[in-house]
């Protein structure tokens, strides 16, 4: 498995176009971590697995497991596709996992 995470500033957006198909946004900022996590490999494990069921089992874990914990630690989950689940914490969320993770 594969951790990246990057650090993203939305941007602050002024002005709001007078065209109705446009997409707007939020015009506040937010810093946050966004994390993709991926297995590594996945479709060549699950071609190991014959019966679909099991496929479905071994995604299931792997998505639910990364889900709760992400939740455990405050994080909003964004999506979840195939074998990826794509996460975000805010700023000061970071920083009080790096202060719990130095007590252990």
């Amino acid at each position: 498995m594969i951790v990246t995470a990057y650090m993203i500033d939305i941007q602050k957006i002024d002005e709001i176009s007078s065209y109705s198909d446009e997409i707007s946004f939020l015009t506040d900022s937010i810093y946050c971590c966004v994390c993709i996590i991926d297995i590594v490999n996945s479709t060549r494990i699950t071609a190991r697995i014959r019966n679909s069921q099991n496929i479905r089992k071994f995604y299931s874990i792997f998505i639910n497991f990364i889900s709760s914990t992400a939740r455990k630690y405050d994080a909003y989950v964004i999506k979840n596709f195939g074998d990826t689940v794509i996460c975000y914490f805010l700023i000061l969320q970071i920083l009080m996992i790096k202060m719990h993770s130095k007590r252990y």
